[in-house]
């Protein structure tokens, strides 16, 4: 069954960044795109928010990669158990345009909130310097790298559409 999540600010107060997250977390497969083909829409009845939408199964992990960006969503569901991934590599991700890339940190932060990267040993989503390298790091399960790099992607795509 779908259901639609409703993400609001929290630490965080720019949508756009939000909307990245949603990118993300669509590309990735935790969301579910809307019938017009977009991971993410305004929410009609409040213009401070956008709405997600997924199976019900994935809201708590679509919910966590929200948190972990700086948002919050309206919808309490429960903090999902992340089990412990394996054999994890490194992958590196990175834009065409070189500008995007600073774009990144909430993309990152939505995925390893949402079970699918996994943290450097210093606590961070990602590795790199957004603002002066060409591509960023990301750690994740090696069964997990086609979802990731789709993730990526998406957000990629979405930037440059933008």
């Amino acid at each position: 069954m779908q259901i639609i999540l409703t993400v609001i600010r929290d630490r965080e107060s720019d949508l756009t960044l939000a909307g990245i997250a949603a990118a993300a977390l669509c590309g990735g497969g935790i969301t579910a795109p809307f019938p017009d083909g977009l991971p993410s829409r305004p929410n009609p009845d409040d213009q401070g928010s956008i709405e997600v939408t997924c199976e019900e199964a994935n809201g708590p992990f679509a919910r966590a990669g929200f948190v972990q960006a700086g948002f919050a969503t309206i919808e309490a569901l429960p903090m999902p158990t992340i089990p412990p991934k394996s054999n994890p590599v490194t992958i590196q991700t990175g834009p065409e345009n070189q500008e995007y890339l600073q774009f990144g940190d909430s993309a990152a932060d939505a995925l390893l909130g949402a079970g699918l990267t996994i943290a450097f040993p210093d606590g961070s989503s990602y590795q790199g310097d957004l603002s002066n390298d060409t591509t960023m790091s990301v750690m994740c399960a090696s069964a997990d790298t086609a979802k990731v790099q789709s993730a990526f992607t998406a957000v990629w795509q979405m930037l440059a559409n933008s």
